[in-house]
């Protein structure tokens, strides 16, 4: 499985590499490619989904863009798009983004064609990054990004550990704030310059910023305390499989997902409590989900899996 949507009437679908998937809580719907129907889908390994303010469907495959029409259940496919599509965006004007291997196409919300653009959704992204990157030491290699609600810039590499900047008004330009670098002996310091994530929640007066790492777990940034907290509770083996997080994401109730090659853990984000979800083994956490009865859905390379609120425990969805 590798993309999960829930659509604006409720239909949970899954791209899979054989077929895209739609599941109205009873039945499973398989639509694939059909030889010589050109309402069908351009090709069976779907992409990306999206479903737009307009509630326009959009599938991408690895031979094109299709949008489905609701009404009369078939797929309408871009004429113009007939590649891997590899994401799909809209913007906040409206836009529909679409980006393949060479370059990022875009239909403005007044138009019905796409047209090649030079520009992409990242520019504001890579306009703070081209500011950043002189500031960094030389040969320095980014993994993540991120703004908080401060301001601050929060830059994580692969090897050199945390850099952060804070913007002087006065002189229009970032400035470097500090760096923080792995450090194992100290007990309040980091324990892995290999960053993944990073990870901030919503609220206004949040103190944490969530790490993920590579053989380090998560770490736990506070900001009052100017510490960094090692869960060392999270590993359930001595593997560095088992240490590597590549994921975080939120919930409805506000638990953080934490995904690893081990598992899935949520955790409570104000007691910290953590509860452990097995995944079957060499399982590879692609995307997820939570639907809007609050069903959490994931998907990776060994299946789909749904998590039963009753059993509290993950299981295959057939």
């Amino acid at each position: 499985v590798h993309c999960i949507l829930q659509d604006h009437r409720g239909l949970m679908w899954f791209g899979t590499q054989d077929g895209l998937n739609c599941y109205d809580g009873q039945r499973v719907q398989v639509f694939r490619q059909a030889p010589f129907d050109s309402t069908s889908l351009s090709d069976d390994f779907i992409t990306t989904l999206h479903e737009d303010s307009k509630q326009r469907f959009w599938v991408g495959t690895a031979k094109g863009l299709n949008c489905y029409d609701f009404a009369k259940g078939t797929f309408r496919r871009s004429s113009q798009l007939k590649t891997v599509i590899l994401q799909i965006i809209e913007d906040k004007n409206k836009a529909i983004w679409v980006q393949t291997k060479t370059t990022w196409w875009v239909m403005a919300a007044n138009e019905t064609e796409f047209k090649a653009t030079k520009r992409s959704p990242d520019d504001a992204k890579k306009a703070l990054l081209a500011q950043i990157t002189p500031l960094l030491p030389a040969k320095v290699s980014v993994s993540s990004l991120m703004t908080d609600h401060l301001g601050i810039v929060w830059v994580g590499t692969r090897g050199q550990g945390i850099y952060r900047f804070r913007y002087e008004a006065d002189k229009q330009q970032y400035a470097p704030l500090d760096a923080f670098d792995e450090d194992f002996f100290d007990t309040n310091g980091l324990k892995s310059s290999h960053i993944t994530c990073l990870y901030e929640g919503n609220e206004a007066d949040e103190d944490i910023v969530w790490i993920g790492t590579r053989e380090a777990g998560v770490q736990l940034y506070s900001r009052s305390k100017n510490t960094f907290k090692h869960w060392e509770r999270l590993f359930t083996q001595e593997s560095a499989a088992t240490r590597t997080f590549f994921g975080l994401t939120t919930d409805k109730k506000g638990h953080l997902w934490v995904g690893s090659y081990s598992g899935l853990y949520r955790i409570h984000r104000a007691t910290h409590d953590i509860r452990t979800y097995k995944t079957p083994p060499n399982t590879i956490v692609e995307t997820s989900l939570e639907d809007t009865q609050g069903s959490f859905w994931v998907g990776g390379n060994t299946g789909l899996f749904h998590l039963d609120n009753t059993q509290q425990q993950f299981e295959t969805f057939n």
